[in-house]
């Protein structure tokens, strides 16, 4: 429900393949709205983990309209992108990327995801499961990174290093 009374059914709707799965809002203005968009499909023998329709989509209605995301992102076969919006400076987005060989990685705005610089071509070791980010509270550039051991960057995703593992079990 917004703070006009009006109420969603959906937030965003692309297709019967693709659906939402991260919805993050600007800290300092609530009609501001993202949202990571994954198209995908699974049958017994097939499966579909990506395409044209997944993607990063942007509202500044509180959700009335969407638009995607394009400059300076992967267009073709993308899979799940996990979305981080920095406390420190709210137009600062950390995605990162599931996509082709040559495009997926790490992704920086710093204009609210008008325009997008790849940063790195990490992803996380199972990105089907672990494509998720955690902007740090204090520190802009440094971002952790959900994996089978944690990932942390502290230039703004241009080079990662795990955490380490101390009091911490691999599941």
């Amino acid at each position: 429900t917004t703070d006009s009374g009006k109420t969603w059914e959906n937030v965003l709707e692309i297709s019967e393949y693709t659906g939402c799965y991260e919805v993050h809002m600007d800290p300092r203005y609530s009609n501001i709205l993202y949202a990571s968009a994954h198209q995908r499909m699974r049958n017994l023998y097939t499966g579909i983990y990506g395409g044209t329709e997944s993607g990063i989509y942007r509202s500044l209605d509180s959700g009335v309209t969407w638009e995607k995301m394009k400059s300076g992102l992967p267009s073709e076969d993308v899979g799940r992108i996990g979305l981080a919006i920095s406390p420190v400076n709210p137009d600062v987005i950390y995605a990162i990327i599931e996509a082709t060989k040559d495009d997926k990685g790490v992704y920086k705005s710093v204009d609210r995801g008008v325009s997008w610089t790849k940063q790195n071509s990490y992803i996380s070791s199972y990105p089907f499961y672990f494509q998720k980010l955690y902007c740090d509270t204090k520190d802009v550039n440094r971002v952790y990174s959900d994996d089978v051991f944690i990932q942390v960057t502290n230039d703004g995703g241009k080079t990662w290093s795990n955490l380490g593992d101390d009091k911490k079990h691999v599941d």
